[in-house]
């Protein structure tokens, strides 16, 4: 996806060569990631420390602006537990944004999102997967407002996060 339209957000957040970078930071927004040139997205997300365990939060945006409509997304995640069972990370049938993964303190941790359709006038799927530490998680759910949308914001609830993004588009055909 060319970077030379991206509108990079938030206290701590830059960009420099494709890699948006954020340090510290509660609140990372991507704008003008998404166009008609593809119709589905992958963002890749690394979080190398994070002052609380957290789990980021995802958004979409349109115009600079984060869709948070209350009851607008509904998701499931779900991590492994030590004795290799798979246990309820986190649930929201309706609710203002979506998990997209889990930052430990202690631990790096790397999500891959799959976006279907965020610039389509259509309802947004949502899938990740990821791991932090040695514990995997995966999750997916969707936005149900169908409309357009550039782009997207991370969204620490509590205290913040450093690492990376990058969003590539999945061709066509």
């Amino acid at each position: 996806v060319s970077q030379s339209r991206y509108l990079i957000t938030g206290t701590g957040v830059s960009l420099s060569g494709g890699k948006v970078s954020y340090s510290a930071a509660s609140t990372i927004s991507v704008n003008g990631c998404f166009s008609s040139a593809y119709d589905n997205y992958r963002i890749v997300m690394t979080s190398t420390s994070a002052s609380t365990n957290e789990r980021p939060l995802l958004r979409m945006r349109a115009a600079g602006v984060d869709a948070a409509g209350a009851g607008t997304y509904g998701f499931s995640a779900l991590q492994s537990a030590t004795s290799g069972a798979w246990l309820n990370l986190d649930f929201s049938s309706s609710t203002s944004s979506i998990t997209v993964g889990y930052k430990v303190t202690a631990d790096r941790a790397m999500s891959t999102i799959e976006m279907y359709g965020p610039f389509l006038s259509e309802i947004t799927g949502i899938t990740f997967t990821g791991q932090y530490g040695v514990v995997p998680y995966i999750g997916g759910g969707q936005h149900s407002v169908s409309s357009s949308y550039d782009g997207f914001s991370i969204i620490c609830a509590t205290g913040n996060v450093t690492g990376s993004i990058r969003v590539y588009g999945h061709k066509n055909s």
